[in-house]
């Protein structure tokens, strides 16, 4: 299984390749891809959705790890979020890392206030 692929910047030709040697009965951790569908709830209300988190790392033997973990974020409303533990997970597979961590929110759209009357902004030195 392919680890790792570096490819020259500029003419996009394939460098070096790093290869995974995989077992079938051990466990391992691999960097599994989130795929985002739906348009959240808090989006329509003028919230801001917040991806935090593009890939999760989970620990399972290699036939039980999804090729992606796919989240609707319909229900999000503003102020709600999704973490880790609120995947769905097949049951033979662990979710490595801080099961807390956000994975996605809706948060409050930030306006910038116009600026104060007679001042300008700093200059840098």
């Amino acid at each position: 299984m392919i680890k790792e692929i570096q490819a020259d910047p500029v003419t996009d030709l394939l460098l070096h390749a790093d290869f995974w040697e995989i077992s079938l009965e051990e466990p391992m951790v691999f960097k599994v891809p989130l795929s985002f569908s739906g348009k959240a709830k808090g989006v329509d209300l003028g919230g801001d959705l917040h991806i935090n988190r593009h890939h999760i790392s989970l620990k399972g033997k290699v036939f039980d790890i999804p090729d992606q973990i796919k989240i609707d974020v319909t229900p999000l409303e503003i102020g709600a979020s999704l973490t880790s533990k609120d995947l769905d997970i097949p049951q033979n597979v662990m979710i490595c890392g801080n099961i807390d961590e956000v994975c996605v929110s809706v948060v409050e759209p930030t306006v910038q206030g116009p600026a104060e009357e007679g001042k300008e902004p700093a200059k840098a030195k």
